[in-house]
């Protein structure tokens, strides 16, 4: 995945968070947000 990539899915996923009211639902959200994060915008693979 390449940065660009890893931002445009951390981009959609937060815009649909606007309307989530399950706390636990929105820390598997946080949590995908760092994978992407760490996959997409650390080094290179």
């Amino acid at each position: 995945m390449t940065p660009e990539e890893a931002l445009r899915n951390i981009l959609s996923l937060v815009d649909g968070s606007d309307e989530m009211e399950d706390v636990h639902a929105l820390q598997i959200l946080l949590q995908t947000v760092k994978t992407l994060a760490e996959k997409g915008l650390g080094r290179s693979e």
